[in-house]
C-alpha cells in the first residue's frame, strides 16, 4: 500500500469543511445553552466545548490560540 505524504498545515479545502461543521455545532451548542441554568454542570461543559473549538480554529488558522476578533461597529466593515 503506497504512503502518503505528511503536511506540516491543513489544506484550505479541509479546514472549510472544519470551520462549517464547528459553526453548526456553535449554533446547535447556544440554543440548547438558552435553556439550561447558568452555572451547571450541562451549561458549563457547553462553554467549555465553545472556548475549544475557538482554540482549535484560531490555531488550525495560524493565529494565537488566544485570539479574538476586534469589535467593530455596526456598518463599518464595508
Amino acid at each position: 500500500m503506497p504512503r502518503r505524504k505528511r503536511h506540516l498545515k491543513i489544506n484550505s479545502y479541509d479546514l472549510q469543511q472544519i470551520d462549517q461543521q464547528i459553526g453548526l455545532l456553535r449554533i446547535a451548542t447556544r440554543r440548547a445553552q438558552i435553556s439550561l441554568t447558568p452555572l451547571r454542570e450541562h451549561y458549563s461543559a457547553l462553554s467549555e466545548l465553545d472556548r475549544a473549538l475557538h482554540r482549535a480554529l484560531n490555531l488550525l488558522n495560524d493565529r494565537p490560540a488566544n485570539y479574538r476578533e476586534p469589535h467593530h461597529a455596526p456598518m463599518s466593515q464595508g
